[in-house]
């Protein structure tokens, strides 16, 4: 009993720190070919040295297939890799995929070998080609530290005899009897179960009760996060909603089923000839990585790229350019500074809670700040009083945003030296970490939202305090600013929608036009967010704000008119207007780095 307890120590004490690693199953092959790999500048650099020393990856994932024409990802290939994993000091996950080719969701072809064979068998094949592999590992030394059974088995595994649907037992009769050869040879390895499309817990849900309910084991929950093919299925998603509900499904599966979570494979795309995709790639993996960490309640425990080191012309999700160097994608995997300067934050507003996070600019990171107030300014949980007089910039998420999206601006208030807080109004999105019942979203709710976090400010020493709003949130901003004007020192209004209640008034032009709940871009409202605007003119109200005002818009925004932009430009006593160029509603990195740019000018 004391041993059993001991290696249960081991392995929870193993995965105390958080994992960056890498599949190369690739990797063997193209060095075979003549690729030769260098660093961002020029430099010749081995693949495995140049992930861990510059990307801070600490971990190899290999696939291994059963008896693979031509030896590609067979056992002695695996062993070949495995020994420069060690040599380098990098921990080992082995991937099986019972298959002589490719195992996904869409195939998991028996392998020829095991052709005819019965149920029973068809487990002992199973067994002997597990314990045959992993002992080969053994004999020269070599621990892995994960051993994945089975790949993105959504479907089950050995079709038609392991499938899901047809044959639930047995798929979880086959999880079982490879759990159980794993830890006959390494009892301290982690065994995962693998499924794809990490972002759909009704998956997760399905699959994962199935195994249960029919004794499959498992140590830990492997995923897929891949927006870029979720979205070929979903046109609809988006990437950052998808990564949401990602961070979602891993703290619903933890405590569900009481494992902890790996993103074992992610991927983005590659494409030379439009480097702002790469940009992209980049803030999507960086935030894959960030919320892995702080949005998981600590459950999961690493993030894997599959074949980063593949060049462009074949698959397209790598993250190296056609020079064989890493392209900005990258430096997803590379601690942000800022990163370590970011807290969440929980301000009240009466029965309403609103999550955010307070990022501190690095001259300023010990800066202590205590519990929230109540938007009336009584003192939640005890807390000492602030003395720092910060300037702060409070970033308004758009429909349907989250405060994701204002992270962007972490950067440029780090330059300023400004705070800087992001927050998911309750009610504003699907995803929202505050609450996500959309049926309740209201602009009035929203304005008392952000008067409570101006006022929580305040009450913490701050003077200088900077409302910066996108689109729905640019309104509620301008809104908020009108109401508050001699607490809101500066106004910064990006591709605001002064035009919401006039547009919906032209939808609905009669209170008893509106039906009870009305659906925009796969989001539900409620008839009572088009009832409290249907009389508001935006125009009336929000050039009672006399402070000085920045509006930031594209001028080929098709879903704001600029005319309204120039509208509130004038009814302004100090507003500066500036366009970008080929710009629409919602910036790229290039047009968000102008943005950004006016943005220093106008806060300096």
């Amino acid at each position: 009993m004391m041993l059993v307890a001991w290696a249960a120590m081991l392995g929870h004490a193993q995965e105390a720190n958080f994992v960056k690693g890498a599949d190369v199953g690739f990797l063997q092959g193209q060095e075979r070919r003549g690729v030769v790999f260098h660093d961002r500048n020029g430099r010749e650099r081995e693949c495995l040295e140049l992930l861990k020393t510059d990307y801070q990856m600490s971990a190899i994932r290999m696939r291994v297939w059963v008896n693979p024409r031509g030896g590609d990802c067979d056992k002695n290939e695996l062993l070949a890799m495995a020994k420069r994993v060690k040599a380098l000091g990098m921990d080992l996950m082995v991937s099986f995929h019972y298959s002589d080719t490719w195992a996904d969701p869409k195939q998991q072809g028996i392998p020829a070998a095991w052709k005819g064979h019965s149920y029973k068998q068809m487990k002992r094949d199973l067994r002997e080609h597990t314990i045959d592999v992993l002992t080969l590992l053994k004999q020269n030394g070599i621990t892995p530290r994960w051993v994945q059974v089975g790949n993105e088995t959504a479907n089950g595994m050995l079709w038609p005899m392991g499938h899901i649907e047809k044959n639930p037992k047995q798929y979880a009769g086959f999880i079982g009897a490879a759990y159980d050869a794993v830890k006959e040879v390494f009892p301290q390895s982690i065994v995962i179960i693998h499924l794809d499309r990490g972002h759909k817990q009704s998956l997760y849900d399905w699959n994962l009760d199935i195994v249960k309910k029919n004794g499959g084991k498992w140590d830990m929950i492997g995923m897929s996060l891949y927006p870029y093919w979720a979205r070929k299925d979903h046109p609809e998603l988006n990437a950052d909603s998808i990564i949401t509900d990602c961070m979602r499904n891993i703290r619903y599966c933890s405590k569900k089923y009481g494992c902890d979570v790996m993103i074992v494979e992610t991927g983005f795309e590659v494409d030379e000839q439009h480097p702002e995709l790469m940009e992209e790639g980049r803030r999507q993996l960086t935030r894959v990585v960030r919320e892995a960490q702080t949005e998981t309640d600590g459950h999961c425990r690493g993030v894997f790229y599959w074949e980063p080191q593949c060049l462009p012309g074949g698959y397209k999700l790598g993250a190296f350019n056609s020079k064989a160097q890493p392209t900005a994608i990258m430096e997803g995997f590379v601690e942000a500074p800022t990163v370590k300067n970011v807290k969440p934050l929980w301000i009240q507003n009466g029965d309403r809670q609103i999550y955010g996070e307070l990022f501190t600019p690095h001259s300023t990171s010990n800066t202590q700040y205590p519990s929230p107030r109540s938007a009336e300014g009584r003192l939640l949980p005890a807390g000492r009083k602030n003395t720092s007089k910060k300037p702060i910039a409070i970033i308004a998420h758009g429909f349907n945003g989250t405060y994701h999206y204002g992270r962007s601006y972490f950067d440029v208030m780090d330059k300023l030296g400004y705070q800087c807080y992001v927050f998911d109004f309750p009610c504003g999105s699907i995803n929202s970490r505050s609450d996500n019942n959309t049926l309740n979203m209201s602009i009035l709710d929203e304005q008392s939202d952000l008067r409570a976090i101006v006022n929580y400010f305040r009450s913490q020493g701050h003077q200088h305090i900077v409302l910066i709003g996108e689109s729905q949130g640019g309104l509620v901003s301008a809104l908020t600013a009108a109401q508050m004007k001699d607490k809101v020192s500066q106004l910064v209004l990006v591709f605001p929608a002064l035009c919401i209640p006039q547009n919906w008034r032209a939808r609905y032009p009669n209170l008893s036009n509106i039906p009870e709940m009305t659906e925009l871009w796969g989001v539900k409202m409620g008839r009572r967010f088009f009832e409290e605007i249907h009389d508001m003119n935006t125009f009336d109200i929000i050039g009672k704000y006399r402070g000085p005002v920045l509006i930031v818009q594209g001028d080929k925004d098709q879903v704001v008119l600029i005319e309204d932009s120039k509208r509130a430009q004038k009814l302004y006593k100090d507003a500066r207007l500036h366009i970008i160029p080929g710009a629409g509603h919602g910036f790229k990195p290039k047009e968000f780095q102008e943005e950004a740019e006016q943005l220093e000018k106008f806060l300096k």
